[in-house]
């Protein structure tokens, strides 16, 4: 008889992104410290990436506003 073993569980790049994108650090961290799938904390990694360089580019356009 085979062992049984627990599928494996790749999560949702899509889901991660948009917890690292809409959720900032608090998103980022609650994705690191809960979910089981890599591809779910590449994706909140890259959402969390890209919210700061959103961020960077208003501060940027705000500053030469002035």
């Amino acid at each position: 008889m085979a062992p049984i073993t627990p599928p494996m569980t790749e999560g949702s790049i899509g889901l991660g992104f948009c917890a690292g994108f809409f959720g900032g650090c608090i998103g980022l961290g609650l994705v690191y410290a809960i979910a089981k799938g890599p591809a779910t904390k590449k994706g909140a990694l890259i959402g969390f990436g890209c919210q700061f360089a959103v961020g960077i580019v208003f501060r940027v356009i705000a500053a030469a506003n002035h």
